[in-house]
Order: structure tokens, then C-alpha cells, then sequence
């Protein structure tokens, strides 16, 4: 602004780069009607001093999900994986010895990719919200970023307004 000498900007404020982290795809949301899978992706790295023999990663699945469609597509290391109650998904890599980053980086990390639908019938504007605890053998969760797809309308849009809405029959 000339008038007062000063600059206005916005922008995203962002973070260091963590490498415990839950990507989904498709990103964003998903158009009504819908019959997609959402692919989510739980990326871990052990960043520590030390080897990690176990790592586990706890992922409490969104009540809009539907735990029976829940496929393992892909993985860095063997894993175990099972369903605790209707919500809990329980991964696994026993015996994995994930050496730390300060000594191989590149032999530090890991991954776990799953896909599961979300349940049918969703209203617009339903917000699919992910996270996910990863536990390196007996220390505290590290806490992933919050993932989440909205449910749009068939013309793209979130909330659909009744008054201008068009009906066809």
C-alpha cells in the first residue's frame, strides 16, 4: 500500500518437514454420487538415536468409512495387520529393526498404503476426517497430520441450497 507504506501478504504458514505423515488420494473430496476408494498412506521414519525393533501404527477410522472394504495395497516391510472392534486399524512390522536416520537415512523409513470405501450414501458436506499414531517400539505415539475428503454435490458444491435447488423427475 503507497499510501501507508506497508505490505499486506498471505500465504500458508507451514512447518519443518516431518516425516511421520498420512497423505489420502484422491485429495480434497469426493462428487456425489460416489463409488471411489480413498487411498491413504502412512509414511514413518525413525528419526531417533537407536534401531526401532517394533513399530505399530494405530489409525481410529473415521465412523463414515466402511471397515469391511479395508485392502492392503502396498507396503515398505512385512506387516500384520487386523481390525480392533469396528474402528481400530492395528499395522504391525514385528522384527522390523529400522536402523535410524543419523546412521542409513535412506534405510530409515517406511510405509503402509491401504484403500477402503467410504459407507454409501453420505450427505454433501460430510468431512472424512484421518489420522493416525505410530508407536517406534515402547515410546509415546508420534501423531500424524490430520488428512480429511468433504463430500460434495454433483455440481461440485458443499452445501446445496434448498431454495434454488432444481428437482428432476
Amino acid at each position: 500500500n503507497i499510501a501507508n507504506n506497508t505490505l499486506t501478504h498471505c500465504f500458508a504458514v507451514s512447518n519443518s518437514y516431518d516425516p511421520n505423515e498420512k497423505e489420502v488420494s484422491p485429495v480434497g473430496s469426493l462428487t456425489y454420487p460416489f463409488n471411489d476408494w480413498l487411498t491413504y498412506t502412512i509414511h514413518f521414519q525413525n528419526t531417533g538415536n537407536d534401531s526401532a525393533y517394533h513399530v505399530m501404527l494405530l489409525d481410529t477410522l473415521s465412523p463414515f468409512l466402511n471397515p469391511g472394504t479395508i485392502r492392503i495395497i502396498n507396503s515398505s516391510h512385512t506387516n500384520e495387520f487386523t481390525l480392533i472392534g469396528n474402528n481400530i486399524l492395528s499395522i504391525s512390522f514385528p522384527d522390523i529393526a529400522l536402523v535410524d536416520s543419523l546412521h542409513n537415512f535412506d534405510a530409515s523409513s517406511g510405509f503402509i498404503q491401504f484403500a477402503i470405501k467410504p459407507l454409501p450414501g453420505l450427505p454433501v458436506g460430510t468431512f472424512i476426517q484421518n489420522t493416525a499414531s505410530i508407536y517406534f517400539d515402547q515410546n509415546s505415539p508420534i501423531l500424524t497430520n490430520l488428512v480429511q475428503t468433504e463430500i460434495l454435490g454433483p455440481s461440485g458444491t458443499s452445501n446445496l441450497n434448498p431454495s434454488t435447488d432444481i428437482a428432476l423427475f
